[in-house]
């Protein structure tokens, strides 16, 4: 049992696609059979996968991985398809899983699968929860009951618990795997993140030196301006590193643009205006300049803007330049 817990964005997939994939190569990938179901809470989860499965397939050409994606979009042709020569890999939702298990048409899959199945993955385990939670637990215990072998299971998620020191997470992390597998997990087999420095220049570390970073043009538009910039240093430590209590790097707690700006002014005495601008050209920079050896973003922290909701607006069936509106709902306007 594995289970990795890291940000968004950080790879968790590829931690499980490559180990199955090298695991189908090294069994006899001529034969066929579902050797793993991978199992996502949303089809847009799933097509996405399926997509980054394709890219695989199409640089590999001497692949004999066959995978397939079995959800309420797949066509009857397809599912056929999928009946008569089982995929190697297997993408579905819980609902369809379900229904596999209940639905006659599909027992002769569900046979064919359990035959062969080595690994069941669980993308975004925090996705369940309660009831629902409960009722897919049953359902992966189900299904690994008509295992003919020992089954390996895999979880990943970003968000089952982001408090407490790394032991009281990795503890409480391996709790719910547990509870959702039926499985033993100890906290050491869950997998955390290891978090590397961007920045090559040395983060300012006193007031002068972080005015003298202010003072600086900001970085081009290279990956090299931007991580030898001592003010990009300080950046990527305000918004995205701290140490946690192991020493190890950790990502920050969120905080917002203006507080950090303000944070800026305050140390340096310089204006708030000059701040943040020269805060926003360095992460602007960052933003748009790729690191050449991943290909990634130079920052691996994201700016997010968030927007409430609106109520309804009521309008009345008039022009445009007469047309009237209000929050409440009426039949018709007052005076009729």
């Amino acid at each position: 049992m594995t289970y990795g817990c890291t940000g968004t964005g950080s790879g968790k997939s590829l931690t499980y696609l490559l180990p199955i994939y090298d695991a189908i190569m090294r069994d006899a990938p001529e034969r066929g059979g579902v050797r793993a179901i991978l199992i996502y809470p949303m089809n847009a989860l799933i097509n996405s996968q399926l997509n980054t499965l394709q890219e695989y397939d199409a640089r590999c050409r001497a692949n004999k991985i066959r995978f397939a994606r079995y959800t309420g979009q797949t066509t009857t042709a397809e599912r056929q398809a999928i009946h008569d020569n089982p995929p190697h890999i297997l993408l579905t939702n819980y609902m369809m899983l379900e229904y596999m298990m209940l639905r006659q048409a599909d027992r002769s899959l569900v046979a064919q699968t359990t035959r062969d199945l080595r690994f069941i993955v669980m993308d975004e385990l925090h996705f369940y929860r309660g009831r629902q939670g409960a009722d897919v637990s049953m359902l992966v215990r189900r299904l690994s009951h008509h295992a003919n072998q020992a089954v390996q299971y895999i979880g990943t998620s970003a968000t089952v618990t982001t408090t407490g020191s790394r032991a009281q997470r990795r503890a409480a992390i391996s709790e719910v795997a547990v509870k959702l597998f039926g499985a033993p997990v100890a906290p050491d087999d869950v997998i955390d993140e290891t978090l590397v420095r961007v920045a090559q220049a040395p983060a300012p570390r006193t007031d002068d030196e972080l005015r003298r970073a202010v003072a600086l043009p900001p970085p081009s538009m290279s990956y090299q301006s931007v991580v030898s910039h001592p003010l990009a240093a300080w950046a990527e430590e305000t918004f995205g590193l701290t140490t946690d209590e192991e020493g190890r790097l950790a990502r920050h707690a969120p905080q917002t643009f203006d507080d950090a700006a303000a944070g800026l002014s305050t140390t340096t005495g310089l204006d708030l205006a000059v701040c943040k601008t020269r805060l926003r050209a360095v992460l602007d920079a960052g933003s748009n300049v790729d690191n050449p050896m991943t290909g990634e973003r130079t920052f691996a922290f994201r700016l997010h803007q968030f927007l409430t909701a609106g109520g309804s607006v009521y309008a009345t069936l008039e022009q445009p330049p007469v047309r009237e509106f209000r929050l409440e709902g009426q039949r018709e306007l007052d005076g009729g």
